[in-house]
């Protein structure tokens, strides 16, 4: 199903999004006679559009599958000399669909205004089936930007680096609940790539302070949470519970459920 004026999106487990490269780098993407992108898109199974030279238009786009999607602009990223990881990649399809629901509310609010009320509905449609596919997304992208952080660290520490900050305290709060040492190091980044400071530190530091826990900042980006002696007890973010995150199966059965597939 396409949207009228919007020819790029698709809702049949589908994505598009646009990795914006210098021109002078786009003979590097498509190859000699075209070698370069035939072989990605071989590789990828996705739809990879790069504008012809003589056009302003840097924005290369690519359509598929999530995961088709993904790989692809992972080795566009790579060939070009911008590295990411897989959960980078899922962050970045998120924000594309964060971003196309909130174009399908704006148009359906505008032609409420305008009195018609079935295409509203139409589009506040879109907008419903484009936000279930951001919350998937986003599901994605934590489970891979976790592991991808805290599958090497030792069991007495934990990194929130990149997570959002719902994402960052449910995985804390269930590492409390289940971590049996002393002493646990909560990572959560300095701040010093970010335009407002560190938000998430200063979010695990409430969160800490209105559970009683005892720590101390180590001044670079990290909290250490001194834990002996404490009792098992139920944890609040913000006055309200925090349910313990889904197990990897969960995240298994969204990939499955992204790619239209049986296993990953």
């Amino acid at each position: 199903m396409t949207v009228e004026g919007d020819c790029s999106h698709t809702f049949q487990g589908q994505v598009t999004v646009y990795v914006d490269v210098p021109k002078e780098l786009h003979g590097k993407i498509v190859g000699h006679q075209g070698t370069t992108i035939h072989e990605l898109t071989l590789k990828t199974h996705a739809k990879i559009d790069v504008p012809p030279q003589n056009s302003p238009e840097t924005n290369i786009t690519i359509s598929g599958e999530p995961l088709s999607v993904a790989s692809a602009r992972k080795r566009i990223l790579n060939l070009i000399g911008t590295h990411s990881t897989v959960g980078d990649q899922y962050r970045a399809l998120a924000e594309e669909a964060t971003k196309q629901r909130n174009k399908y509310y704006e148009e359906a609010t505008t032609a409420y205004k305008q009195g018609n009320k079935e295409r509203a509905k139409q589009l506040s449609e879109f907008g419903h089936q484009q936000d279930e596919k951001v919350q998937q997304l986003n599901a994605v992208a934590e489970e891979q930007i976790f592991r991808e952080r805290n599958d090497l660290l030792n069991d007495d520490e934990i990194d929130l680096h990149y997570l959002h900050k719902d994402e960052a305290l449910n995985r804390l709060q269930s590492k409390l609940e289940h971590f049996r040492g002393t002493k646990l190091k909560i990572i959560t980044g300095a701040g010093h790539h970010s335009e407002h400071g560190p938000v998430l530190k200063g979010t695990v530091k409430e969160f800490l302070d209105k559970q009683h826990h005892k720590y101390v900042d180590d001044g670079d980006g990290a909290y250490i949470v001194h834990l002996s002696g404490k009792e098992k007890q139920e944890y609040i973010a913000d006055g309200a519970h925090i349910e313990n995150r889904p197990q990897p199966s969960l995240f298994e059965r969204i990939i499955h459920r992204l790619c239209g597939c049986c296993g990953v």
